[in-house]
């Protein structure tokens, strides 16, 4: 299985800083949900409660085991400690 992590960018972007790789991907079948709140190692986190295959297999979908990505929208370290991040969490579905 590829595990795939990474940001969202413009379609116009073009160079990517210095350590970073810019890769276009092609067209997938995924199932996404955004999850919104505190990293796995955070308190107050709701991670563990995703349920990405059983979601995909509810609306008729196989999850193929070949992609899992996350794509990072918003990191939240700010001092009230609430770490609201957002993250696209993708699956390849059949």
């Amino acid at each position: 299985m590829v595990f795939d992590v990474g940001v969202v960018v413009p379609d116009d972007f073009d160079a990517p800083p210095p350590g970073l790789l810019l890769r276009r991907v092609g067209p997938l079948k995924v199932a996404s949900l955004l999850y919104v709140g505190p990293f796995p190692h955070e308190t107050g986190t709701g991670w563990h409660e995703l349920r990405w295959e059983e979601r995909a297999r509810e609306a008729g979908h196989v999850y193929t085991e070949r992609l899992y990505r996350e794509l990072y929208h918003h990191f939240d370290y700010t001092p009230s400690g609430m770490h609201q991040h957002v993250v696209e969490v993708q699956i390849e579905i059949e």
